[in-house]
């Protein structure tokens, strides 16, 4: 009877500090709901990231906004000291190994964050899809975790070194098929003719 009491005892006790610990943490958790009033520039966001120092940064419809738990702040864009227009289409928003915020937008511009200057920097222009000024979009951006940011524009992809600024183009769709092709013909013929000299 009294190891009873024991167990009882016990049992209240562990259950008392799980409801205790479970309390605490999620007291811990403090939502915001950050909008227009709050200074956000637009309410469709396509993208967000946070920095090391806490910041948090979002991908709008408008451009990018910075925010660091009071205030927002809201960056502009611009191609040679030519301020582009907000809505330049911007899509992708990424950070890298180094903590160094990258923006692609759909016409083949890479922006880089410049935090000593506290701006963005134009980083690359996709030379094609600048030429074709209305009709050429990006398929897709990305950035890898070897430094390149990918640009896939049609049947072509563009690799955009962070570190080093140079770019590398791979073959298209259709001539790495056609080079696929190829091979399985050449391996075919090479392992028939092998196959018939050793029979």
């Amino acid at each position: 009877m009294k190891g009873m009491k024991i167990i009882v005892q016990n049992r209240k006790l562990l259950v008392f500090i799980v409801l205790l610990i479970s309390s605490a943490v999620s007291k811990g958790q403090i939502y915001k709901y950050i909008g227009l009033e709050d200074g956000l520039n637009n309410q469709k966001i396509y993208h967000i990231q946070k920095d090391r120092r806490g910041y948090m940064w979002f991908l709008t419809q408008e451009g990018v906004d910075r925010y660091d738990g009071k205030h927002i702040k809201h960056y502009t864009f611009s191609d040679d000291s030519m301020k582009l227009d907000s809505r330049i289409a911007l899509n992708w928003l990424y950070m890298d190994q180094e903590d160094v915020l990258w923006v692609i937008g759909q016409k083949g511009r890479i922006f880089r964050y410049d935090s000593q200057h506290d701006k963005f920097e134009l980083a690359y222009v996709h030379p094609e899809l600048i030429r074709n000024k209305f009709q050429a979009f990006l398929d897709y951006g990305y950035l890898d975790k070897n430094d390149h940011i990918w640009l896939c524009y049609k049947d072509t992809i563009t690799w955009y070194n962070i570190r080093t600024g140079t770019t590398q183009q791979s073959l298209s769709m259709v001539q790495y098929l056609l080079l696929s092709r190829l091979m399985a013909v050449i391996f075919l013929s090479v392992r028939e003719a092998v196959c018939f000299v050793s029979g």
